[in-house]
């Protein structure tokens, strides 16, 4: 993402074989959460540190943007955190 910063959200496009989610934008430890229809699993994703690497080929202007993400899967009740489409 160029340009982007660290500071500011996150910007997550999912797309799964059951449920595409538009692009959402997250904080850092604020969660998605995906139900997958039909049936009682979900994924929950959240995005827990963001930092940037600058590397010779590519200027301080537009430094790569590391993203680590947290992807928990379950069933039964849909835990709380951001939906699709919020």
């Amino acid at each position: 993402m160029p340009g982007a910063s660290t500071a500011g959200d996150i910007q997550v496009l999912v797309i799964t074989p059951s449920t595409s989610c538009p692009e959402v934008s997250l904080a850092m430890g604020e969660a998605l959460v995906i139900p997958e229809t039909p049936g009682p699993s979900w994924t929950r994703i959240t995005p827990v540190r963001a930092w940037t690497k600058e590397t010779p080929a590519v200027g301080a202007e537009f430094p790569d943007i590391h993203v680590r993400l947290q992807v928990d899967q379950g069933t039964g009740p849909v835990p709380r955190g951001k939906r699709c489409g919020q």
